[in-house]
């Protein structure tokens, strides 16, 4: 019996030195929050596929996003002001996310290509991951069938198109994302 209570002591004893916090321990930092996430995925003849990350924002401002340089996409990381954040925020936060489905579209048809716009988002609705197929605007001849995004889906993709212009100026704003209420 003593043997057993000696042992009991001690592993209570070892247990104990295992659970107790360094005195010098630093509090933990939660990880940033991705605010807005797209990736662009474009599948094209003869198993040509080229993907990019269009946007990551997390809500300490850091953007991240893919820039074509040379023959190859490079990482490129720059930080939005508190404002943007606020304002691209109330943008999601003002989508309904019950529409959001896990695969929307297509909304055109490109005559050679299609394209995956992947995206994940933070709302104060929640977190949302959806695919929208073939979002992007279309001229003809390229453009075979058109059909309008829906309100909340088009608000998110000009969310998008808005933030990677904004830190790759020389790429176009999608001509749905320039009227007024694309994004409301």
């Amino acid at each position: 019996m003593r043997l057993i209570s000696r042992y009991v002591s001690s592993l209570m004893i070892g247990i104990l030195l295992f659970c107790v916090t360094p005195i010098n321990s630093q509090p933990q930092v939660p990880s940033p929050t991705v605010v807005l996430e797209a990736t662009n995925t474009i599948d094209g003849i003869g198993g040509y596929q080229n993907t990019s990350l269009l946007v990551r924002l997390t809500d300490d401002g850091k953007l991240t996003w893919d820039k074509w340089v040379g023959n190859a996409w490079e990482s490129q990381v720059g930080s939005l002001t508190t404002e943007g954040i606020s304002a691209i925020k109330r943008s999601l936060d003002a989508i309904d996310g019950s529409r959001m489905r896990d695969k929307m579209g297509p909304y055109h048809t490109y005559t050679d290509t299609s394209v995956e716009l992947r995206v994940r988002l933070t709302t104060s609705q929640g977190v949302f991951a959806f695919t929208v197929m073939n979002p992007w605007s279309c001229e003809t001849p390229s453009c075979l069938t058109r059909k309008p995004l829906p309100k909340d889906v088009r608000t998110v993709v000009c969310a998008i198109n808005r933030l990677r212009v904004e830190v790759v100026p020389d790429e176009p704003i999608d001509p749905m994302c320039k009227t007024p209420h694309a994004s409301q």
